[in-house]
């Protein structure tokens, strides 16, 4: 694809302002929808993931924390990969009740529409932090705005067609196939991609709004699901679950450094780390981070290369895997490289440590 159409596909970059700097997080779980589309239409899916900090072994945990902000610019440069500028719209068509995992059952034991969108705000805290859905109800409709509260995660098109795609094609699910809602906006510019986006919400839609919102008939959300009927308690139950297994943590590193190790030691292997990568996913510039890490009397190379001798510990104390292959897999390109810089943090290269370590030795 031509470099103009990937500028026309991203659009402009917004800058972090000052003050922002709280790591926004989504969970893993939703990495796997961007996944499987992009498996669907044959697009090299492991290097594109590795560009933004990822790896397949994230959806393997998906109530891990990843960067909201990196996630965001995953989406946006899948579109590019694609050839598609409604990835984000046709990822939602695409989405279905079982990839909420135990939110299905929570959803489809809903009374009406209205009691799973309450569902949908409740949690939009536990699913991804720094982003608010109010909702407003009024005499006739209610609205349910949803936006990332972080300016410096722009442009965000692929993320709020996704989400709002999503909300819908969960409600058609839900029992009304052909339901649409009142009114769709977006806060992006929407300049020619009225027709698409009308033809699939069924609705009119405008953009460059205040918020990403949908407006919905206060007769839809409180007209019964047809499912079979809900069971108040076993939903009272769930929700009690879900509220205990996502919203009891401690989500804040004390330190920047103890955010920095964190996001080296998770990518460590399986997908690119350099400083400008983590500096993004903590909302900062490559130099605040610098100077920040300095002023807790560290830096991010320090760091990295603490991270890399403990990887390398702990793969040599395996002892499954040839010395050429611990190089790549803590980052080193060179074999030799790798070697010198061992021996420099331990005193011994890696074959010896390997040879006196208490289980046996590494292959060589």
């Amino acid at each position: 694809m031509s470099v103009a159409k990937a500028a026309e596909l991203t659009g402009p970059r917004r800058r972090p302002s000052q003050g922002e700097g709280k790591r926004a997080t989504i969970r893993a779980m939703f990495l796997e929808p961007i996944v499987s589309e992009l498996a669907r239409r044959h697009v090299p899916v492991d290097g594109l993931l590795a560009r933004h900090g990822f790896s397949r072994a994230d959806i393997q945990s998906p109530y891990s924390r990843v960067s909201l902000c990196l996630y965001v610019e995953l989406m946006e440069d899948a579109a590019v990969y694609a050839g598609d500028g409604f990835f984000g719209l046709d990822l939602g068509t695409r989405f279905t009740l079982q990839q909420l995992g135990p939110f299905y059952a929570l959803m489809s034991n809903a009374e009406n529409l209205r009691a799973a969108l309450s569902m949908f705000a409740r949690f939009q805290g536990a699913w991804q932090t720094r982003t608010s859905m109010n909702v407003l109800r009024e005499r006739e409709s209610t609205s349910y705005t949803y936006g990332i509260d972080d300016a410096a995660i722009w442009p965000r098109r692929q993320d709020a067609e996704f989400t709002l795609a999503a909300m819908t094609t969960l409600v058609r699910q839900l029992g009304a196939p052909r339901w649409r809602p009142q009114q769709v906006e977006f806060e992006h510019s929407i300049a020619g991609r009225e027709q698409r986006l009308h033809d699939f919400f069924r609705a009119p839609v405008r953009g460059q709004a205040r918020f990403n919102r949908m407006t919905i008939s206060n007769e839809d959300l409180d007209r019964p699901f047809c499912l079979g009927g809900a069971v108040p308690d076993a939903a009272r139950v769930m929700e009690q679950h879900l509220r205990d297994l996502l919203f009891d943590e401690t989500e804040n590193d004390s330190t920047l450094a103890e955010a920095v190790t964190s996001c080296v030691a998770k990518r460590l292997g399986h997908a690119i780390v350099d400083v400008d990568l983590v500096a993004r996913e903590l909302n900062l510039s490559t130099r605040s981070l610098r100077r920040k890490l300095d002023e807790e009397g560290t830096s991010f190379r320090e760091i990295l290369q603490e991270q890399r001798l403990l990887r390398a510990r702990k793969l040599l104390d395996d002892g499954r895997h040839q010395i050429s292959e611990l190089a790549a897999f803590v980052g080193y390109s060179d074999v030799a490289v790798f070697s010198r810089a061992f021996k420099a943090w331990t005193g011994v290269s890696p074959s010896d440590y390997a040879l006196h370590r208490p289980f046996g030795a590494v292959r060589l």
